[in-house]
């Protein structure tokens, strides 16, 4: 029988256990649900009995109890005593029910038997009976399994029911209809339709059923089902398990594989817990009007769409759910009031983690959403939501993203590395945001728009790519101790009323650390400002404020000046920059100010002020004047901050000895509508960012600039839109873009005279101004053209007495409709001497044009002249004379003259730069003479090259030269030995990186000492290096090569970051990272306490052995007579000592062992050596000696050999 071949296979398999779990090795795998399994047990569900063991019989038709009788079934029909159908294979294809009985009362079973329905009706029909139950059969059906009408008390458990795809489309397993208190329990079902149907079928139970589905049916339809369980379900395949109006459900241990998930709808107290619900096509759960429902310890995945959707449903209590890989959201919530959620984990989802739209009275918390497509946590007009302690992490957009949201209370959570904003809420009153952390935004880390009465308190912000917090529209908000720490920006807030801002904090922000616009009636107190921001405290548009006691380290105030005169009155009190108050002067006449004694000043409809004497430094800006007329500002050295002075209407001001150094991105000096402005002996610097000035000049009439200084700008003098201006005596050095840039048509009678510009693109750009002079300006290497000018209806331009050599063009003419260029000298230039595309020529006359390399001039017009029409031109190196000057075939000087110089002239090569061991360096002159013969060049005093003049240049190459600055000087004569020399300075850089070895992540220990870290270093000029601790400056100092060794004692329990960065004189770097954990251990290492022993003198092999352990060993050292006779690292192993060679007497060792922390523990062994009867012959006194030997790793032996030599007295 098959219970006897089921028991010889369990032995069998039982014999073979050892053999099997030593052949695999315990494999981890997962199990993959099979539709026909091959093996069975006693306990799989189906018919007990063997294919031989069942007796054939026909259909069974009962239709009433008597039938039993008359049939002649077992039993009689009681509980106690049902009759028994049993041990029958039903085979047919005869249009009929195998098994069908109706109308009875009697208690039946159906047991281990075989049906195979072969036609299109069910394998079993119960109608009208009380108390069935069918156990252990097996049915295969081309319809359906089971059908139940109006049978109450029905047990369906154990079988096997198989229904199969037919044309009706009607292969159910299970049919429950109008059948209460019925039970399906520990069944295989298989269909090809729907698995289980029930239909107003009330306290139904389906228990530990094993069931496979059919993609695009629903695996069970419920409806009208109520007081179900569904208890410890597995089911495989198919689309939803579909429930419809059916009320007191309870959904345990519920297992879905399938096409679909759970569907419910218009269905009312339900449990739902243990469950694990994974749907491929469609929702895992997706519940509509479902109310009163509680959703525990449940996880829903979902490969093509939603995790959970639930709409229209009320009163919902979710906890200790998971969503995990959904691939569209985790869960949409719509339309639906009075729900909680908490304990829930969501992850891996291709949108939203949670969206939520309407919903009403919502809690979340203790939540860990992560690993999102699009917002963590998506809420859209819902009201009355409490947020608390979630984490949200890893999200492909914003963390928290509300909107439309009103009475929104957000406490105790943390968002980090959020692919937008942190949290963002847009639209809604009355919110509560209280402890919230966010780390890793790539947008602001917390945003809230239009959201009155807020109460902004105690959140963090760190690592936000934006503004740590920007508040917009928030009228009576409180924003108190909230903390902002590395962010780009620290805190935006604008278009905000009588708002209250307290005790904030800002840390290492970049660009603005507060940003304050459009605020009225507000507090602004207590904050707190510690940063290397551009501005420290920006404020704009600001009516009566109190802003009192704040302090800024590292940056300042700022200002915005272009407001009238209202928007500075405020009560300015008790603020301090870099520890030192501010000076906040309004409505005040003829003060003396002395600015060293104050960190920042600030005039606002002040007359007749004098600044003078002050140095500041990383304080935003040293002084602005807004409205202040005849204020003058002397001997300011300003360096590290954004803008070095700034003046707004304020006329007649007088700007004299100002130093300012840059950072870049930054402005010198500011002028808008400040007519009468002179500034003198100034310089600018460092103001080399895209589109930078050093001076602008806007709307700003009767301005002089007079021997001033710029260097190393983007632009270094801006003009616009300004009137009688005069630029004189003034050094432009090294500009990234134009020296001077003048413009537009309104700008006129500019006169620039006088001035030295080097090295620009375009020397001095004049864009459509007119009435501008050019006079006496020396122009030399720009990489564009020394002077252009152009734009439509130049009018006036006199360009006289310049010289312009050695750029690419000496004079650009683009468009213009008077001007005369005159008097110049034109040299050396590397393209064209002046070129002219405009159909208004200008007046060419009286210049010297020669040596220009391509050619000296280029006319883009046809027939044209370049000369004053009368008897004067122009002279030329490469006229010929008689006749007139051919200038570029279309033109022609009609008056030229012979540029021939008697005595030699060379051109000025720039200074050159070039990194130590490079080669192919070289300095290229190029001299002219009527009659050049030699030349030589001296480096630093010593001939370095020599030669005849070869009619071309003259190019030396100065490779090799020692790292430093040298001074080349080039001497040419001509045959009459007239001369004439240059000199060039040569700067050898390095510009090679240091190199720093990798030094691999450690541990460290809070108590520890000594601990250190090492790196090997090298560079031909070492310099500085400096060591960052969690971005914080932890160590600095100098270096050469060799090691560099960095103690990290003393950090704090935790994982740390130790960035170690060295440089070079010439400020090149090479930097390594080090993660070091460092573990607080005040746990000391265990020791075992060997016992005391003695031995006879000369024996051999006896030894003390130690077992210490310690999870962070270091070393150990052994003790004897009060001196170390041994000491090394220890790696946690035991330690043995031989002491086979002490002397006679009694001896105490003690072993002392080391965790890294400095914990140890010691033990001491006594020794008593015993004498033989014959004394040894003596020995010589030989010092003690150690030999040992130590394992390094734990479970090695630390073996130490004690050979112990003593003096011995001599016998009697």
């Amino acid at each position: 029988m098959k219970r006897n071949s089921i028991a010889i296979i369990a032995l069998t398999i039982l014999v073979l256990q050892p053999i099997l779990i030593m052949g695999i090795g315990w494999p981890i795998s997962e199990s993959v649900p099979l539709a026909s399994n091959p093996f069975t047990t006693a306990q799989e569900p189906g018919s007990r009995l063997d294919p031989g063991e069942y007796t054939p019989h026909v259909p069974i038709v009962i239709d009433e109890t008597s039938d039993f009788e008359t049939q002649g079934w077992p039993g009689s029909g009681t509980p106690a005593d049902p009759y028994v159908i049993s041990e029958l294979n039903i085979t047919y294809d005869v249009d009929e029910h195998l098994i069908s009985i109706i109308n009875t009362n009697a208690s039946f079973v159906i047991q281990d038997c075989y049906l195979a329905q072969d036609s299109l009706e069910w394998a079993v029909r119960l109608a009208n009976t009380t108390a069935a139950a069918i156990e252990y059969i097996t049915v295969d059906s081309a319809r359906g399994g089971i059908y139940l009408d109006n049978c109450n008390n029905t047990q369906i458990m154990h079988s096997d029911i198989a229904a199969h795809s037919t044309t009706s489309g009607l292969a159910y397993a299970v049919y429950l209809g109008d059948s209460a208190y019925c039970s399906v329990e520990n069944n295989r079902l298989e269909s090809e339709y729907r698995v289980v149907y029930g239909i107003e079928s009330h306290n139904l139970t389906l228990s530990q059923n094993t069931v496979y589905g059919n993609v695009g049916y629903f695996i069970f339809w419920l409806s009208y089902c109520n007081d179900t369980s569904i208890l410890s379900e597995t089911l495989y395949g198919g689309y939803d398990l579909l429930v419809s109006h059916c009320h007191h459900l309870t959904f345990n241990n519920l297992f879905i594989n399938g096409a679909g998930g759970l569907h419910l709808s218009q269905s009312t107290d339900i449990l739902i817990e243990d469950s694990d619900i994974t749907a491929s096509n469609s929702e895992a759960l997706d519940a509509e009007q479902m109310h009163h429902t509680v959703l525990h310890n449940t996880v829903f995945s979902s490969g093509s769409s939603v995790g959970m959707e639930i709409d229209g449903s009320n009163n919902l209590d979710i906890t200790e759910c998971t969503i995990a890989d959904a691939a569209v959201h985790g869960a949409i919530i719509d339309n639906s009031a009075n729900l909680s959620m908490s304990d829930l984990s969501v992850s891996n989802t291709g949108g939203y983690g949670l969206n939520l739209n309407d919903v009403y009275n919502f809690t979340l918390e203790n939540s860990d959403i992560s690993n999102t497509g699009d917002e963590g946590v998506y809420f859209d007009g819902c009201n009355n939501i409490t947020f608390v302690n979630n984490l949200i992490s890893y999200t492909g957009e914003s963390g928290v993203y509300t909107q439309f949201c009103e009475n929104l209370t957000s406490t105790d959570n943390h968002v980090q590395y959020a692919d937008e904003y942190g949290f963002y809420h847009n639209l809604g009153d009355n919110l509560v945001f209280h402890r919230n952390t966010v780390s890793y935004a790539t947008d602001d880390g917390i945003r809230i728009d239009i959201a009155d009465d807020a109460s902004i308190m105690d959140n963090q912000v760190s690592y936000s790519e934006e503004n740590g917090l920007s508040i917009s529209d928030c009228d009576r908000a409180i924003i108190h101790d909230n903390s902002v720490d590395h962010s780009e920006d620290g805190i935006q807030i604008d278009s905000c009323v009588n708002t209250s801002i307290m005790h904030n904090t800002v840390q290492d922000a970049v660009g603005t650390a507060v940003d304050l616009s459009d605020m009225e009636t507000c507090v602004i107190d207590s904050n707190t400002i510690d940063a290397e921001a551009n501005y420290g405290v920006s404020l704009s548009l600001m009516e009566d404020c109190n802003i009192t006691n704040n302090a800024v380290t590292g940056s300042g105030f700022f200002w915005n000046p272009t407001h009238p005169i209202g928007y500075y009155e405020h009560v300015f009190e008790n603020n301090t920059v870099n520890g030192m108050d501010i000076y906040f002067g309004i409505h005040l006449d003829g003060e003396d100010i002395t600015a060293g004694d104050w960190a920042q000043i600030f005039l606002v409809n002040c007359t007749n002020m004098n600044v003078h004497d002050g140095v500041f430094n990383q304080i935003t800006i040293p002084v602005e004047l807004m409205h202040s007329d005849n204020c003058a500002v002397s001997n300011i050295e300003s360096t590290n901050n954004v803008q070095g002075i700034r003046l707004y209407r304020s006329e007649n001001a007088s700007l004299d000895a100002i130093e300012y150094v840059g950072i870049g991105r930054s402005y010198g000096v500011i002028a808008e509508y400040s007519h009468g402005l002179e500034m003198a002996n100034s310089s600018i610097e460092a103001c080399y960012g895209n589109f930078y000035y050093g001076l602008q000049i806007i709307d700003s009439n009767r301005v002089r600039i007079e021997d001033c200084n710029f260097n190393h700008n983007y632009r270094h003098l801006y003009v616009y839109d300004s009137f009688d201006g005069v630029i004189l005596d003034n050094e432009f050095h090294n500009s990234i873009s134009y020296g001077m840039y003048i413009t537009p048509q309104t700008t006129e009678y500019i006169r620039i005279m006088d001035n030295l510009i080097l090295n620009a693109t375009y020397g001095i750009y004049i864009d459509r101004a007119n009435n501008v002079t050019i006079q006496n300006n020396t122009v030399r290497y720009c990489t564009g053209h020394g002077i252009r000018y152009g734009g439509s209806s130049i009018n006036a331009l006199n360009v006289t007495l310049n010289t312009l050599e050695n750029n690419q063009d000496g004079i650009w003419i683009s468009n213009n409709d008077v001007s005369l260029v005159s008097n110049n000298t034109i040299r050396w230039n590397y393209r064209y001497g002046i070129y002219v595309d405009t159909p208004a020529v200008p007046d060419i006359y009286y210049n010297i044009i020669a040596l220009n390399h391509e050619a000296n001039g280029e006319d883009e017009n046809v027939g044209t002249f370049w000369d004053d029409g009368v008897d004067t031109g122009n002279w030329w190196d490469d006229y010929a004379p008689p006749g007139a000057y051919d200038v570029d075939g279309d033109t022609q000087d009609r008056y030229p003259m012979q540029y021939l110089p008697t005595e030699p002239i060379i051109d000025q090569p720039q200074d050159i730069y070039y990194a130590e061991g490079s080669t192919g360096n070289e300095i290229i002159w190029y001299a002219y003479d009527d009659y050049l013969k030699e030349w030589s060049v001296s480096i630093d005093g010593d001939t370095w090259d020599s030669d005849a003049w070869n009619y071309d240049n003259i190019t030396v190459e100065v490779d090799g030269l020692e790292y430093g600055t040298h001074t080349a000087v080039l001497t040419v004569w001509d045959i009459e030995d007239n001369s004439a020399s240059d000199t060039v300075i040569i700067h050898v850089y390095d510009g090679t990186k240091p190199t720093i070895s990798n030094t691999p992540n450690t541990e460290a220990f809070v108590d520890g000492s000594g601990q250190t870290l090492s790196w090997k270093v090298s560079d031909l000029h070492p310099d500085t290096y400096t060591a960052y601790l969690d971005e914080e400056e932890w160590d600095s100092g100098s270096w050469s090569t060799g090691t560099l060794q960095i103690n990290i004692d003393g950090m704090s329990e935790g994982e740390h970051t130790l960035k170690t960065v060295i440089r070079d004189i010439d400020g090149n770097q090479a930097s390594d990272t080090v993660i070091i954990l460092v573990i607080d251990d005040d746990a000391s290492p265990t020791i075992d306490s060997p016992a005391d022993m003695a031995f006879i003198e000369g024996t051999t092999n006896n030894q003390i052995v130690w077992n210490p352990t310690d999870a962070y060993p270091d070393r150990f050292e052994v003790i004897s007579n009060d001196s170390v006779i041994v000491e090394g690292s220890w790696g946690g192993s035991r330690i043995v000592v031989t002491v086979d060679t002490l002397e006679v007497g009694t001896h105490t060792l003690t072993l002392t062992v080391y965790d890294k922390s400095g914990n140890s523990v010691s033990d001491s062994v006594e020794v008593e050596v015993i004498p033989v009867s014959t004394p040894p012959e003596p020995a010589p006194e030989i010092p003690w000696i150690m030999i040992a030997t130590a394992a390094a790793g734990v479970g090695g032996v630390v073996a130490i050999g004690a050979l112990l030599y003593m003096r011995k007295r001599r016998a009697g």
